[in-house]
């Protein structure tokens, strides 16, 4: 599950010319690098996304991937700079990778700290804050369990082209 769904997404996206932007899909050094970036390794639909992608958006729904401007150094930005503004200015955790805003104030992320089989990491809710656990809660933090987040789907592929299903059919 996932890589099948990232593609579909991939494919509804490029069926609405005039509903949908994308940056031009990544080439797999400037991925690698963004993972270096982030220390993580992208799974596989995310990765997918990026490669077809780059970033884009549809019908209103926007998802953060990856894009890089100028040259040596290159600035990257989406993802990479999302993430790491998220990671220093708000405690977000190293792990999470935030591809969208939702809205009310948190992000979408990529809960990369726990993969399937597959490689593929759930989608879940982060908010400032939600990585700083309350006194009667530390006991778990100090036992290695995530923080609660609320989850939102067992990957990116099957949560974006829901999204972008949705958002198509309502414009």
């Amino acid at each position: 599950m996932g890589v099948r769904e990232a593609a579909e997404f991939v494919a509804l996206v490029r069926a609405h010319p005039d509903l949908a932007h994308e940056v031009g899909g990544r080439e797999e050094a400037e991925v690698v690098r963004a993972e270096e970036a982030l220390g993580v390794v992208f799974p596989p639909s995310y990765r997918l996304f990026v490669r077809e992608l780059g970033m884009c958006e549809i019908a209103g729904e926007a998802f953060a991937g990856v894009l890089v401007r100028g040259s040596e150094p290159a600035v990257m930005y989406g993802v990479v700079r999302d993430t790491l503004d998220l990671r220093r200015l708000s405690g977000m955790p190293a792990g999470l990778l935030a591809f969208r805003a939702d809205g009310m104030g948190g992000h979408f992320v990529l809960d990369t700290r726990e993969t399937d089989a597959d490689g593929e990491a759930p989608v879940r809710v982060w908010e400032a804050g939600a990585a700083q656990p309350d006194a009667e809660l530390d006991v778990l933090g100090a036992l290695g369990v995530p923080e609660a987040l609320e989850y939102i789907g067992p990957d990116f592929g099957t949560v974006a082209v829901r999204l972008a299903r949705r958002a198509t059919e309502n414009w």
